[in-house]
């Protein structure tokens, strides 16, 4: 199903998680905001996975370019909107409740500048004839997805073995973001590579026999 399909509902649920984590933070109920994170990124990732599967079906003798265009497009699309919650939901958490930490709207603009520079991208590779869908684009692309993810990884496990994610100071909150972002950004990383894998463009030596225009 095209992304463009689901994107009301994906809104629809950000709206939702950040309303629920932000009483949770304004009624100091921690739980009520790590379930909202946990469940707009286990709705994300089940997404990705709804989109991806298709291309998971059979692994190309040939490489399919065509395809692989079309993925990488839905794929950092929703990475997009990963940041975007996350940013979203600091700015609300701590312009509307009473918590207070001084980097959280900081953070808030970083989420908002990666999501704003994963937009660019997707402009670019959707360009008919741009280098970014070229094959050494797509495994570049690749590459910095799964160091991305690795990245991702280590702040996480950073978060849960220094204790930080169960501070009690202002910043408990932004920790909860981080740690399900975190989540989020390993999954989706992992999911939109092995769909490259799948299609074939991983494959040392790959040529280009001609890229169609992506679909949604």
């Amino acid at each position: 199903m095209p992304l463009t399909n689901l994107l009301p509902w994906i809104l629809t649920a950000i709206v939702a998680s950040i309303a629920a984590m932000v009483s949770g933070v304004a009624a100091d109920l921690p739980a009520l905001s790590w379930t909202a994170a946990g469940l707009y990124v286990a709705a994300l990732v089940a997404v990705a996975l709804d989109i991806n599967r298709p291309w998971w079906a059979h692994q190309r003798a040939v490489p399919d370019y065509d395809s692989a265009v079309s993925a990488a497009i839905r794929n950092a699309r929703i990475m997009m909107l990963g940041y975007l919650w996350g940013s979203l939901a600091l700015i609300f958490i701590y312009r509307l409740t009473g918590l207070r930490w001084q980097h959280g709207i900081q953070y808030a603009a970083g989420m908002a500048l990666i999501a704003w520079l994963i937009i660019v991208y997707v402009h670019f590779v959707a360009r008919p004839g741009s280098i970014l869908r070229g094959p050494r684009a797509l495994l570049l692309a690749t590459r910095v997805t799964l160091a991305h993810a690795a990245a991702a990884l280590a702040g996480t496990m950073f978060l849960l073995a220094s204790g930080k994610i169960y501070s009690i100071k202002g910043d408990w909150a932004a920790n909860q973001v981080f740690l399900a972002g975190g989540v989020a950004v390993v999954a989706l990383s992992l999911i939109s590579a092995y769909t490259q894998f799948r299609l074939g463009t991983l494959k040392r030596g790959a040529t280009e026999p001609g890229v169609g225009a992506p679909s949604g």
